[in-house]
């Protein structure tokens, strides 16, 4: 069983006012990761990971000209220079005029194609474990270790089976609490951290250590390292996906 480090105990205080901050903020918006732009209403976001040419189509007769974190903006100026102002921001960052050229099947896995384009077959495995342990469905992610990990297939299924029957679930009030409860103070999402689907770890670390261990996570497009606050002051899903057992140094 892991023992909390001695610092605990005086960042726990620390930890909670940032809870009564979040708390108090809930209601505001996700913070965009360029400066500039006006985001809709959460009504607005793309649910469900599913989108369409005609729900592109519709935001560019509303006016809107990016789409962010699948949320469309109304960039003023050159888009294009916004977007690589955005560049190194996990990849979710797409000129709806561009997006519009896109096929349905190609819009469907518009996820999917951040993760191969940064990383190839391991970013692509990364996504297809991800869903497999959110949905409980492996078929499609052992086809995928058959063909091009087949020795290790046997382990990876079992452990992604294994975490499946762990992963929770839950709104943004319940991990805010977890969070608190276990004294959090970084963590390590298995997707890029802003993703609705990325299944998060909760670290205890040194405090010493927390802000090497931080330093750039939100550019990371996996296995982002960030804080409690950096992470809820960009996050706004409507449930959050958490593997519940804490870890420590």
């Amino acid at each position: 069983m892991f023992t909390r480090p001695f610092f605990v105990e005086r960042e726990t205080i620390a930890v909670a006012l940032l809870f009564i901050k979040w708390t108090l903020h809930d209601g505001a918006g996700q913070t965009a990761c360029c400066a500039g732009g006006r985001v809709p209403s959460s009504s607005y976001v793309v649910k469900n990971n599913t989108m369409r040419r005609e729900q592109i189509e519709e935001w560019i007769a509303e006016g809107y000209n990016i789409l962010d974190h699948k949320k469309p903006k109304v960039v003023e100026g050159d888009i294009w220079e916004y977007l690589n102002q955005c560049d190194g921001h996990g990849t979710d960052v797409y000129a709806l005029s561009e997006l519009a050229r896109w096929s349905d099947r190609e819009l469907a896995e518009l996820d999917l194609r951040k993760y191969t384009t940064a990383y190839g077959q391991l970013g692509e495995k990364q996504f297809l474990r991800n869903e497999a342990i959110r949905t409980k469905e492996f078929d499609k992610y052992e086809a995928f270790l058959r063909l091009f990990f087949p020795d290790s297939v046997e382990k990876e299924i079992e452990e992604a089976r294994f975490l499946s029957e762990q992963v929770k679930r839950v709104t943004k009030e319940e991990i805010q609490q977890w969070v608190v409860t276990h004294h959090i103070n970084v963590l390590l999402s298995d997707l890029y951290c802003l993703d609705e689907g990325a299944i998060l770890t909760g670290l205890v670390l040194p405090s010493e250590e927390v802000v090497s261990y931080t330093d750039g996570g939100l550019q990371d497009t996996m296995d982002c390292h960030v804080t409690p606050m950096e992470f809820f002051s960009h996050a706004e899903h409507d449930y959050y996906w958490i593997d519940p057992r804490v870890k420590g140094a």
